[in-house]
């Protein structure tokens, strides 16, 4: 029940950064700096037309306000994939103004770990995104993030950094 959003030229989400890596945890998360960069930036123009003493302003800066806020509630998410192997799960956690998701799996059940690529058009050209995915035993495959990369490289990195803490083969 992870929703996808597409990566666009418009969006170059975060790949996962590592936590903490030892022999028995792996805690992996993503951070929207670019939803809190241009979340606050549109705030600051909202601000900023808000306090000039012209109507047409006001109404600028409302605007911008509302755009600010839209993005704080819905594009600025912190994702978290938790591997423990004492527990012997994976956690996967989505954490934001409005959504509180978590998932968990036993890590026994994980077969594989894949890059998932998905392509679209924008304007004429086309534009792929990558995430990282488990696959368990039954076939169901499970992302570790619900945003796609446009970093292909960074997200293989992430899948051979699962594997290898899985000591699972690599592809």
């Amino acid at each position: 029940a992870w929703r996808s959003r597409i990566a666009s030229p418009h969006h170059n989400y975060s790949s996962m950064k590592i936590l903490e890596k030892n022999p028995l945890h792996l805690t992996l998360r993503t951070y929207p700096w670019n939803a809190w960069i241009i979340g606050s930036i549109w705030i600051v123009i909202g601000v900023y037309f808000s306090i000039t003493a012209r109507p047409a302003a006001l109404f600028i800066g409302a605007f911008a306000l509302f755009v600010g806020c839209l993005y704080f509630l819905f594009a600025a998410r912190i994702e978290t994939c938790y591997f423990d192997k004492t527990l012997g799960l994976v956690t996967l956690t989505i954490q934001g103004f409005y959504i509180n998701q978590i998932v968990e799996v036993y890590i026994r059940s994980i077969v594989r770990v894949e890059v998932e690529t998905y392509k679209t058009r924008h304007h004429g050209h086309t534009h792929l995104g990558y995430r990282t995915i488990i696959v368990k035993q039954n076939g169901e495959s499970l992302p570790i993030t619900i945003n796609y990369n446009s970093s292909y490289k960074a997200t293989v990195k992430t899948a051979e950094l699962i594997r290898e803490f899985l000591q699972l083969e690599t592809i």
